[in-house]
């Protein structure tokens, strides 16, 4: 009878334990499990969503969202989803600049509190990266003399779909720094053929702009089916003074050397190495000098000075007698 009686206690003991544990169940269903995306441009943004429904017996106080990249912008829920109940979470995506398919996840996270281990679901996105049209140059990067009136400079728009266009616009011209672009900067386009625009860009000097100009021209293209934003992105530098190589390389065990390549009058008279704000000495030597020109090459004397073990990298501003001010980057050897 006492066996009996010890029976029954552990089948009710194990009854309870099954009612305790399936009262506190943690289940979540994500739709959809995996996304497929349309093919589109580089970086295009594109705003998404997931479904949440908590088919548990349990609260559900947090649904977390862990991107595997930068290119998601992602919000987490906080509010509790009670049993039964749905709700859905907004994020966006940045297609990769990289061109081609793509696989990519997101790790979901949901929190009870109720004793119950964190659950953790993945949603994968599949989809493809690839242009539809391309610029040449990439960007318009050049450098201009001071008494030059204007600067044209030429450009390509290249069709890479099937899909005809029926327009190709200038939308926008933007700068910064400099206050309307469009009194001082003019674009022209022309039509080579159905795959190809050609056109030009022309900055008139003679306005009161200053050096350096830059900023961007974003173009509209419109087909048939839908329009279309491409940005071509240009820089202007003064070519008074011309400083090679691009990357200064400083050394205390040898010598260290640039050249300076001026159209103007004006003079180096300091060498500043900015995170220590150490000034190095240097001696210059003139290869050439005429009425057009003149080309310097700067000697730094490095022997006495002592930098830091850990200093690898740096800026050292190139400060002239025109009050003009050169920063250039430097690695240390």
């Amino acid at each position: 009878m006492k066996m009996i009686h010890d029976f029954l206690h552990i089948v009710f003991f194990i009854i309870v334990l099954c009612f305790i544990s399936c009262s506190n169940k943690l289940e979540l269903v994500v739709t959809p499990s995996t996304i497929f995306l349309e093919t589109n441009e580089p970086g295009t943004k594109t705003n998404l969503f997931l479904q949440f429904k908590n088919i548990g017996t349990s609260t559900i106080k947090q649904i977390i969202l862990k991107p595997s990249c930068s290119c998601y912008l992602i919000a987490s829920t906080t509010t509790p989803l009670e049993p039964g109940k749905e709700t859905k979470i907004p994020f966006s995506f940045l297609y990769p600049l990289i061109e081609g398919t793509f696989t990519d996840t997101v790790l979901i996270e949901t929190v009870s509190g109720d004793n119950i281990p964190v659950l953790q679901q993945t949603v994968i996105l599949v989809g493809t990266s690839m242009p539809t049209m391309k610029l040449i140059p990439t960007v318009l990067k050049t450098s201009v003399f001071t008494n030059v009136s204007s600067q044209i400079l030429f450009f390509q728009i290249q069709n890479l779909e099937n899909e005809v266009w029926e327009t190709v616009e200038t939308k926008e011209i933007t700068t910064v720094e400099q206050n309307n672009p469009s009194e001082f900067i003019h674009v022209k386009l022309n039509n080579l053929n159905i795959n190809k625009i050609g056109g030009y860009v022309s900055f008139d000097l003679t306005k009161d702009v200053s050096l350096p100009i830059i900023g961007s021209i974003t173009f509209e293209v419109k087909s048939r089916n839908e329009s279309r934003e491409i940005n071509l992105p240009f820089q202007l530098y003064d070519k008074r003074i011309v400083i090679q190589p691009e990357i200064l390389t400083i050394s205390s065990q040898g010598k260290t050397e640039f050249t300076i390549e001026s159209y103007t009058q004006t003079e180096l008279e300091s060498v500043i190495l900015t995170h220590l704000q150490l000034s190095i000495p240097f001696e210059k030597e003139v290869i050439e000098d005429n009425s057009f020109e003149r080309l310097i090459r700067i000697k730094l004397h490095m022997y006495d000075i002592q930098l830091p073990a850990n200093f690898r990298f740096g800026i050292v501003e190139l400060r002239f007698s025109d009050g003009s001010v050169i920063k250039k980057n430097v690695v240390v050897k």
